[in-house]
């Protein structure tokens, strides 16, 4: 995802509205992390390496 995309998914929202993830094959959500933000250089499995945004999960908040 890029980050254009993803700004276009968010820019109707409140701001001020909290942000939670779903992650894949699982009914629980997550908050993101405080701890770190920011961009990393990735290991690419095939492929060049490059540099991405990460965000880290902040751990479990509840189901839905």
């Amino acid at each position: 995802m890029k980050v254009r995309e993803l700004i276009s998914i968010l820019e109707d929202l409140n701001p001020n509205s909290e942000i939670c993830f779903r992650p894949e094959n699982s009914s629980y959500v997550e908050d993101f992390s405080e701890r770190f933000r920011g961009d990393v250089e990735i290991s690419a499995f095939w492929g060049k390496d490059y540099e991405a945004t990460v965000i880290m999960s902040g751990g479990q908040v509840g189901s839905i």
